[in-house]
């Protein structure tokens, strides 16, 4: 699978990236499948060889027409793309196909996301599905972001959780790194007044006196809101 640096603050991992690009030759706009297009699929996506196999067997043993056989191979292909979670990849077969993808299988696509730690991309499969997703889903969702070091990921499935005290947890891993910027500005999100003066004394240690002061305005704005 490939990987796309992250977008923000100081992570310096990567994560997988939320679209697979289809090669031409894997596109279905006829009954033959050549196994160039295995190759290619596979080196993309591992999942997808299997998916374009079964797809020309089926070509090769049934007594459709070419223009059902079609529609059932780009099914496939869209079935094959919501397993690895690609749910526009996914939308594109099933278009090519004149089908709609069925809403379980999007909310399915859709919990492939979260496991992989992309919690914008399953917000919008979960949202096409008309449904929500479960706060425990979106802790999950961060915690494997916050295994994997995507701290700014971690960061936004906690926040959307309301999971304060894993902000927390967010805002330390920062704080061990240096990070004190990243790390106040978790705390102040978290509501975190004890480890917001913490910060500041760390500035203050730094001889960093206005950083200091902001860290200390917010936890003195936080304290006096309790």
């Amino acid at each position: 699978m490939t990987t796309t640096p992250s977008q923000n603050g100081p992570d310096a991992t990567e994560r997988p990236t939320d679209d697979l690009v289809v090669p031409p030759q894997a596109s279905i706009n006829n009954a033959d499948i050549p196994s160039e297009a295995d190759a290619a699929m596979a080196e993309t996506h591992a999942d997808m060889a299997p998916i374009l196999a079964t797809a020309r067997q089926g070509i090769e043993e049934t007594t459709l027409t070419p223009e059902e056989i079609e529609r059932y191979t780009n099914i496939l292909l869209g079935d094959g793309f919501l397993k690895a979670g690609q749910l526009n990849s996914a939308r594109e077969a099933y278009a090519a196909a004149g089908a709609e993808i069925p809403n379980e299988k999007v909310i399915a696509c859709g919990d492939v996301c979260l496991k992989e730690g992309r919690l914008e991309r399953a917000q919008e499969a979960y949202a096409a599905a008309g449904a929500e997703i479960p706060n425990e889903k979106v802790i999950a969702c961060g915690d494997v972001c916050l295994k994997a070091g995507w701290l700014n990921y971690a960061r936004e499935a906690y926040a959307a959780a309301g999971a304060t005290e894993k902000l927390m947890a967010v805002g330390d891993v920062w704080l061990k790194k240096g990070q004190l910027n990243a790390a106040r500005e978790v705390y102040a999100a978290a509501g975190a007044t004890e480890k917001l003066v913490a910060v500041g004394d760390m500035w203050l240690k730094q001889g960093r006196l206005n950083a200091a002061r902001e860290a200390y305005a917010a936890a003195a704005k936080l304290g006096a809101g309790t």
